[in-house]
């Protein structure tokens, strides 16, 4: 499964657990490593990290949670369960509701350029 098809189910199952809004930001990062000895390549390799955060509102109240690593379902679920039930608990606790202006949703993208120097 994609990471933004696991990004999508995160909001889906925000409202299916009482949310009145849900977002899910989606960050990956990818590189490569090396390990030098001596001058000489030991080890190399690329990496792909991929991280979700997920940010409630339910009875007014803000709950968030995010994990650094998920590829399944039943992890987004736990997430998104604990950012629900941290904004509960802080329904309860909160003065005045919170409410977000009316500005449109943007999806980006971004990338870094870099120089080498050689």
């Amino acid at each position: 499964m994609e990471h933004e098809d696991l990004a999508d189910y995160a909001v889906e199952q925000g409202l299916r657990e009482g949310a009145s809004y849900v977002e899910a930001r989606l960050e990956g990062v990818m590189g490569d490593q090396l390990l030098l000895k001596n001058g000489n390549l030991e080890v190399g390799g690329f990496f792909r990290r991929y991280g979700l955060g997920v940010r409630v509102l339910v009875d007014g109240a803000l709950g968030f949670c995010s994990l650094n690593y998920f590829s399944t379902r039943k992890k987004v679920r736990e997430v998104v369960s604990n950012a629900v039930r941290l904004a509960k608990y802080s329904s309860k606790l909160r003065r005045e509701p919170i409410k977000f202006s009316d500005e449109e949703c943007v999806d980006a993208r971004y990338e870094g350029k870099f120089r080498e120097n050689v």
